[in-house]
């Protein structure tokens, strides 16, 4: 069984026509996965349901043995972070060192140990050298890349 695991999963933002259709798939752990298709085909909408930032129409969504469901949503929302073609609509603070700073916070990591983390998970991503930075100021793959660090530090 994967770390995800998708079956028979639909949705449809409207009664015209479902969105997704019976899709089932799994995610292993310590794989990496892609979800390509054109425009419009439901890839972004497939992301929000796995965070369960929508509610499927029918179908199953498990995360780490736990079904996607009301009771689990928060545990299940704390592992797993969404990367969007155009994150700006995601950043928060001033620089990217303060975007971090607040994902941090949330975690409630005390303050002594904020440095080293910020410094070591922008080193995952090569982002070390625009701590500083507007985040607003920086290309759209190094802003993609500040979001990685930001969901690396929600597992």
């Amino acid at each position: 069984m994967g770390i995800i695991e998708v079956k028979n999963l639909s949705f449809a933002y409207d009664e015209s026509a479902k969105t997704i259709d019976e899709v089932s798939f799994s995610i292993e752990e310590g794989t990496y996965t892609t979800i390509i298709g054109h425009n419009g085909s439901g890839k972004s909408t497939i992301a929000k349901l796995i965070a369960g930032l929508l509610e499927k129409a029918s179908g199953s969504i498990m995360v780490d043995d736990m079904e996607l469901n009301v009771e689990n949503l928060s545990k299940i929302r704390s592992n797993i972070g969404i990367v969007f073609q155009n994150p700006d609509n995601q950043f928060i603070g001033s620089t990217v060192r303060d975007d971090i700073a607040f994902g941090l916070e949330n975690h409630c990591v005390p303050q002594e140990d904020m440095d080293r983390i910020i410094e070591e998970n922008a080193a995952l991503v090569g982002m070390t050298k625009y701590l500083n930075q507007e985040p607003t100021r920086l290309s759209g793959g190094q802003k993609q890349r500040i979001q990685v660090a930001l969901g690396i530090l929600s597992n």
